[in-house]
C-alpha cells in the first residue's frame, strides 16, 4: 500500500551514484547515456562513470544468445519482468508477463521467457523481480495507462509498491 517501507534489493544506479544496498543480484542491466548502448553484466568496480544507470537482475536468462538457466533453476510459472539486449541492431527488447491469476494468466517459467526473449533476437538477458512487482505502463493516445495486469496481495490490477521502476523516455517528439 502507499506509505508502505520498501526497500530496493541490489545497488541501483542513477547517472552514476549507487543508491540501496548490496545484495547476491550481481547482474544487471547497464544503460549508458553518454554511449547510448545497453548491456548485460555485472557493475564495473570503482567509481562508476556519469551517464550510466543500472538496474539489479535476478537470473541470467540469455548469455550469448543461448539460455544460461541453471538446470536446478526453478521452473515454476509466474509473472516475469525481463530485459534483453540484441547486440546485432543495439535494440533493447522489455517484456512483462502477467501471472497467479487463474483463468487470465498462469505466468511463464524462467526458461520459457528465456526461449521468447531468443525468439525475439535477444543475445543476452536478465530477469528483475517479478511477481506482483510486475507492472508495464505506457503511452496510450498520449495518456499512461496500465499494459499489464499485476496482481499484489491477490487482487488482480491492484500494483505493488516498488523501491525502483524503470522508465524510457522518447525525447524525439
Amino acid at each position: 500500500m502507499s506509505g508502505d517501507p520498501i526497500t530496493a534489493i541490489g545497488h541501483v544506479v542513477a547517472n552514476g551514484t549507487r543508491h540501496g544496498i548490496e545484495s547476491a543480484w550481481e547482474r544487471y542491466l547497464l544503460l549508458d547515456d553518454i554511449t547510448g548502448t545497453a548491456s548485460i553484466g555485472p557493475l564495473p568496480s570503482g567509481e562508476l562513470p556519469d551517464g550510466l544507470h543500472a538496474l539489479p537482475g535476478r537470473e541470467r536468462l540469455v548469455a550469448d544468445g543461448e539460455i544460461a538457466l541453471d538446470p536446478d533453476v526453478d521452473a515454476s510459472r509466474y509473472p516475469r519482468t525481463v530485459a534483453g539486449v540484441d547486440h546485432d541492431t543495439g535494440t533493447l527488447v522489455l517484456a512483462v508477463v502477467d501471472g497467479k491469476q487463474f483463468g487470465y494468466s498462469n505466468g511463464l517459467s524462467l526458461a520459457a521467457i528465456g526461449q521468447l526473449m531468443i525468439q525475439r533476437g535477444v543475445d543476452d538477458a536478465v530477469e528483475f523481480d517479478g511477481g506482483g512487482s510486475s507492472t508495464m505502463v505506457g503511452r496510450v493516445d498520449g495518456t499512461l495507462e496500465m499494459l499489464s495486469r499485476p496482481s499484489h496481495t491477490r487482487i488482480p490490477g491492484r500494483e505493488r509498491p516498488v523501491a525502483t521502476f524503470f522508465g524510457l523516455v522518447d525525447n524525439c517528439q
